[in-house]
């Protein structure tokens, strides 16, 4: 996989949390896709789905089908006839799931078309839990042959509103945050996972284990089995949970390119990675990051305050409020929290406001102004 197209997948992120939004309905636990996993017996015994709590039905009787095989795409599917697994996303029965934690890590060791030696690994964590409604995401990286080669990211959406992570070169970590009541603008579970890399198919069983302390059905798959682009060689193992059909625990090893981590094309070496689900339905207690303000945490906002952005030391928002009301409620908040305002400093007119207050060391700076009939307002704070 070429390295733009493993940095395009936190780039999505970045550009869906990032993105304009301004729906009023209440956020919902971020969602997946409702794959069902599909168990099918002989022709001469019944079908069943594999689907938590439902017993297996009578002969007479006619399976429902998917929503999966509804909306056309496949299933994870595995036949006693040949004892063997198909299985088009890792993410499959996520969505049934109250909570999880998953962890996905690789790592590959070769040498470029120059017989240099060259390295990649990644360190992949998600946990989810949907009381209350939140998601964590949190991704390590290393890649020799780029000039950035370490990486690290953190996101969270906690209720309706989004944290991002990212440290600096110097090793300072500046904190985005944002809120929206619109759906599509969160963040989404299983964004990063193996699915983008190809499928399994005709995945043979090995027998029945209990993997996480969940009760699972055991394959192993090959080349012919495994659909990955540009890894070469694979052999690889995955468990799937008998209730419920989704992934427990996937294991794959390959030998050839490193293009999953950017190398180019002529690199070889040898691969793997390691992708398994825990804490599964137990609680995980995921909280939003502290102090993610910056000096701005803690400032007043109006209490109709919507898309509320913070950046550093800076906090946006909308408002319905007037800009006279604005302006009004911040002379007095600002006061009562113990800011001098600079009346030498500060207009007000129909169109905009802008106003300053002093407290300390610092100096905190207040704009409003009109667009497309709504008020915005910025809200920074600096060091004198």
């Amino acid at each position: 996989m070429p390295k733009r197209t493993m940095l395009a997948a936190l780039l999505l992120l970045a550009i869906l949390v990032l993105s304009a939004c301004g729906g009023s309905k209440p956020a919902a636990a971020p969602v997946q896709g409702n794959d069902k996993p599909v168990a099918q017996t002989t022709k001469d015994e019944q079908v069943a789905t594999s689907e938590p709590g439902n017993a297996a039905q009578s002969e007479e009787a006619t399976p429902e089908p998917t929503e999966t095989e509804a909306a056309g795409k496949p299933a994870a599917t595995a036949t006693s006839e040949d004892d063997s697994l198909s299985l088009a996303s890792r993410d499959t029965g996520l969505d049934k799931l109250k909570s999880y934690r998953m962890s996905w890590k690789s790592e590959w060791n070769g040498t470029d078309s120059n017989g240099k030696a060259q390295k990649g690994n990644w360190d992949w964590t998600e946990e989810f839990e949907s009381q209350p409604a939140s998601l964590y995401f949190i991704w390590k990286g290393l890649d020799t042959s780029s000039q950035n080669a370490g990486m690290n990211m953190e996101m969270f959406q906690i209720g309706d509103t989004t944290y991002i992570l990212s440290p600096d070169s110097n090793g300072k970590t500046s904190c985005i945050s944002m809120s929206s009541a619109d759906q599509k603008d969160q963040l989404t579970k299983g964004v990063f996972s193996p699915t983008s890399l190809g499928s399994v198919s005709g995945a043979k069983y090995v027998g029945s284990e209990t993997v996480n302390g969940i009760a699972t059905k055991h394959y192993k798959y090959g080349d012919t089995a495994q659909a990955v682009l540009a890894l070469g060689k694979t052999a690889g193992e995955i468990w799937i949970a008998q209730d419920g059909g989704f992934v427990v625990k996937d294991i794959l090893n390959w030998q050839g390119g490193g293009g999953l981590f950017g190398m180019d094309a002529q690199s070889k070496g040898e691969g793997n990675w390691t992708w398994e689900l825990t804490n599964v339905n137990q609680p995980i207690g995921i909280k939003a990051p502290e102090n993610c303000g910056g000096n701005a945490t803690g400032l007043p906002i109006m209490a109709d305050a919507s898309e509320k952005s913070t950046f550093g030391d800076m906090i946006t928002y909308k408002t319905a409020s007037k800009i006279a009301d604005v302006a009004a409620f911040y002379q007095k908040e600002m006061a009562a929290a113990g800011w001098q305002a600079q009346a030498d400093q500060s207009t007000i007119t129909e169109e905009m406001a802008s106003l300053s207050f002093s407290k300390d060391t610092n100096t905190a700076n207040l704009l409003v102004s009109i667009s497309d009939n709504v008020t915005n307002v910025m809200l920074s704070v600096s060091k004198k």
